[in-house]
């Protein structure tokens, strides 16, 4: 085992090493180390033809880790025993602009939460401090008005496609012209006044069901 001494035992959170020469890395083992992308699951975060490097204790949450997977030059992440990293997929539960936060179960604003490979939330990362504090783990039990909400003009909304939304997802859900909010997938119309159109993103809704509109 060589131990790469740049990339362990430090702290690389939100970083892109994307750009770093593959060599830095390729046929050693990376210990210790967090390479944490926040809100951001499948980041790329090293070079895609890095080669031959085994990730051991590190925190890559969020952290796509490149191909080749597997073989004689594949990357490895330990995920069992006293060397396991953690490799889990984690958002944080979306807020609505200038909404009022007062629910009993909601008193601490926004939560982290594991989501699947769709971005739909499965648990939340501290379940021990719901159970303290008697919240609802399950996903379906999130308020709706912890749920993306933007106002955009009928032509801006006339000019986007369903694939317009599904392709912004797919590159890390970010916003199109302009916009600040961040849409996981196609948004669902909740108000049209004939020139305004408010859409409300569908990524933090259970699995089919409609938010109420407020």
């Amino acid at each position: 085992m060589v131990i790469n001494e740049k990339y362990s035992y430090g702290d690389f959170t939100d970083q892109s090493l994307v750009d770093v020469p593959a060599e830095e890395f390729n046929d050693t083992d990376i210990v210790g180390s967090c390479f944490y992308q926040q809100d951001e699951p499948d980041s790329k975060v090293f070079p895609p033809s890095m080669k031959g490097v085994t990730f051991r204790r590190c925190n890559l949450d969020n952290v796509e880790i490149p191909s080749p997977a597997v073989g004689p030059n594949g990357n490895v992440v330990i995920t069992e025993g006293p060397d396991a990293c953690c490799i889990k997929r984690i958002m944080v539960e979306p807020l609505t602009p200038g909404a009022v936060h007062d629910d009993a179960d909601y008193q601490c604003g926004a939560v982290d939460w594991i989501v699947d490979g769709d971005n739909l939330p499965i648990e939340p990362m501290d379940k021990d401090r719901f159970i303290r504090e008697g919240r609802s783990q399950k996903p379906e039990d999130i308020p709706a008005h912890h749920i993306i909400q933007e106002t955009m003009t009928k032509a801006e909304y006339d000019a986007l496609t369903d694939d317009d939304w599904k392709a912004e997802a797919k590159k890390g859900n970010k916003p199109l012209k302009g916009k600040h909010q961040w849409f996981k997938a196609v948004p669902e119309v909740v108000g049209d006044d004939g020139e305004t159109v408010v859409v409300r993103g569908k990524a933090w809704l259970h699995r089919g069901q409609k938010a109420e509109v407020s």
